[in-house]
Protein backbone atom coordinates (compact mmCIF):
# COMPACT_ATOMS: atom_id res chain seq x y z
CA UNK A 1 0.00 0.00 0.00
CA UNK A 2 3.04 2.42 1.04
CA UNK A 3 4.75 2.17 -2.27
CA UNK A 4 1.54 2.46 -4.44
CA UNK A 5 0.77 5.38 -2.35
CA UNK A 6 3.74 7.42 -2.74
CA UNK A 7 3.93 6.26 -6.49
CA UNK A 8 0.11 7.90 -6.53
CA UNK A 9 1.22 10.84 -4.66
CA UNK A 10 3.89 11.17 -7.21
CA UNK A 11 1.60 11.32 -10.27
CA UNK A 12 -1.22 13.07 -8.44
CA UNK A 13 1.65 16.50 -8.26
CA UNK A 14 3.38 15.85 -11.80
CA UNK A 15 6.69 14.29 -10.16
CA UNK A 16 8.76 12.50 -12.30
CA UNK A 17 9.50 9.12 -10.78
CA UNK A 18 11.62 7.25 -12.90
CA UNK A 19 12.17 3.05 -12.47
CA UNK A 20 15.17 3.71 -10.41
CA UNK A 21 13.14 6.14 -8.18
CA UNK A 22 10.45 3.91 -7.84
CA UNK A 23 12.58 1.19 -6.97
CA UNK A 24 14.37 3.07 -4.69
CA UNK A 25 11.22 3.96 -2.50
CA UNK A 26 9.87 0.22 -2.79
CA UNK A 27 13.22 -0.96 -1.21
CA UNK A 28 13.00 1.87 1.35
CA UNK A 29 9.19 1.61 1.98
CA UNK A 30 9.48 -2.01 2.54
CA UNK A 31 12.51 -1.60 5.39
CA UNK A 32 10.35 1.74 6.78
CA UNK A 33 6.79 -0.29 7.14
CA UNK A 34 7.98 -3.21 9.17
CA UNK A 35 6.30 -1.88 12.27
CA UNK A 36 3.26 0.02 11.09
CA UNK A 37 0.93 -2.80 10.42
CA UNK A 38 0.63 -3.38 13.96
CA UNK A 39 -0.54 0.06 14.63
CA UNK A 40 -3.76 2.01 12.96
CA UNK A 41 -2.75 4.91 11.74
CA UNK A 42 0.82 4.16 11.41
CA UNK A 43 1.33 3.81 7.78
CA UNK A 44 0.41 7.12 7.33
CA UNK A 45 3.07 8.76 9.56
CA UNK A 46 5.28 5.91 7.83
CA UNK A 47 4.45 7.02 4.55
CA UNK A 48 5.17 10.59 5.82
CA UNK A 49 8.22 9.97 7.18
CA UNK A 50 9.81 8.17 4.15
CA UNK A 51 8.73 11.16 2.00
CA UNK A 52 10.38 13.35 3.91
CA UNK A 53 13.64 11.75 4.10
CA UNK A 54 13.65 11.06 0.10
CA UNK A 55 12.78 14.05 -0.63
CA UNK A 56 11.35 13.28 -4.27
CA UNK A 57 7.57 13.88 -3.91
CA UNK A 58 6.42 16.75 -1.83
CA UNK A 59 4.63 15.63 1.60
CA UNK A 60 2.04 18.07 1.33
CA UNK A 61 0.81 16.16 -0.90
CA UNK A 62 -0.51 13.70 1.45
CA UNK A 63 -3.59 15.50 2.24
CA UNK A 64 -5.09 13.83 -0.90
CA UNK A 65 -4.51 10.78 1.36
CA UNK A 66 -6.14 11.48 4.38
CA UNK A 67 -9.12 10.82 3.46
CA UNK A 68 -9.03 7.27 2.51
CA UNK A 69 -6.15 6.61 4.69
CA UNK A 70 -8.67 5.67 7.63
CA UNK A 71 -10.29 3.08 5.65
CA UNK A 72 -7.52 1.47 4.19
CA UNK A 73 -6.13 1.72 7.85
CA UNK A 74 -8.88 -0.01 9.14
CA UNK A 75 -8.24 -2.76 6.17
CA UNK A 76 -4.40 -3.24 6.78
CA UNK A 77 -5.65 -3.90 10.91
CA UNK A 78 -7.73 -6.38 9.67
CA UNK A 79 -5.66 -8.04 7.43
CA UNK A 80 -2.92 -8.29 10.07
CA UNK A 81 -5.43 -9.61 12.81
CA UNK A 82 -5.85 -12.47 10.03
CA UNK A 83 -2.40 -12.59 9.56
CA UNK A 84 -2.01 -13.28 12.68
CA UNK A 85 -4.49 -15.38 13.67
CA UNK A 86 -2.72 -17.96 10.59
CA UNK A 87 0.12 -18.05 11.60
CA UNK A 88 -0.97 -18.30 15.68
CA UNK A 89 -2.67 -21.94 13.58
CA UNK A 90 0.41 -22.64 11.86
CA UNK A 91 3.05 -22.48 14.85
CA UNK A 92 0.92 -24.25 16.86
CA UNK A 93 0.67 -27.61 14.49
CA UNK A 94 3.90 -27.15 13.68
CA UNK A 95 4.93 -27.35 16.79
CA UNK A 96 1.90 -30.52 17.67
CA UNK A 97 0.40 -28.69 20.16
CA UNK A 98 -2.57 -28.03 18.27
CA UNK A 99 -6.11 -30.36 18.80
CA UNK A 100 -7.47 -30.48 15.41
CA UNK A 101 -10.88 -32.26 16.04
CA UNK A 102 -11.42 -29.75 18.59
CA UNK A 103 -10.38 -27.00 16.04
CA UNK A 104 -12.82 -28.27 13.56
CA UNK A 105 -15.77 -28.63 15.97
CA UNK A 106 -14.95 -24.65 17.03
CA UNK A 107 -14.58 -23.36 14.02
CA UNK A 108 -17.40 -25.35 12.21
CA UNK A 109 -20.06 -24.33 15.09
CA UNK A 110 -20.77 -28.00 16.28
CA UNK A 111 -19.32 -27.51 19.99
CA UNK A 112 -19.50 -24.45 21.38
CA UNK A 113 -18.05 -25.87 24.65
CA UNK A 114 -14.67 -25.50 23.77
CA UNK A 115 -14.82 -22.20 22.19
CA UNK A 116 -15.21 -19.82 25.43
CA UNK A 117 -11.71 -21.62 27.26
CA UNK A 118 -8.79 -21.24 24.51
CA UNK A 119 -6.09 -23.55 26.89
CA UNK A 120 -8.61 -26.62 25.87
CA UNK A 121 -7.04 -26.16 21.89
CA UNK A 122 -3.57 -27.32 23.33
CA UNK A 123 -2.46 -30.61 24.04
CA UNK A 124 -0.74 -29.04 27.03
CA UNK A 125 0.53 -32.29 28.44
CA UNK A 126 2.32 -33.45 24.82
CA UNK A 127 3.83 -30.17 24.65
CA UNK A 128 5.27 -29.84 28.14
CA UNK A 129 6.59 -33.65 27.71
CA UNK A 130 8.66 -32.59 24.07
CA UNK A 131 10.33 -29.76 25.27
CA UNK A 132 13.72 -30.05 27.32
CA UNK A 133 14.18 -29.58 30.55
CA UNK A 134 16.10 -26.85 31.78
CA UNK A 135 17.90 -29.02 34.88
CA UNK A 136 19.15 -31.34 31.89
CA UNK A 137 22.04 -28.97 31.78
Amino acid sequence: YLTMAAVFLAQATNTPLDISHQLYLLFILLLTSKGAAAVTGGGFITLAATLQTVGTIPVASLTLLLGVDRFMSEARAITNLIGNGIATIVVAKWENALDMQKLQAVLSGADDEYADDPEDMLILEESAESLPSSNSK
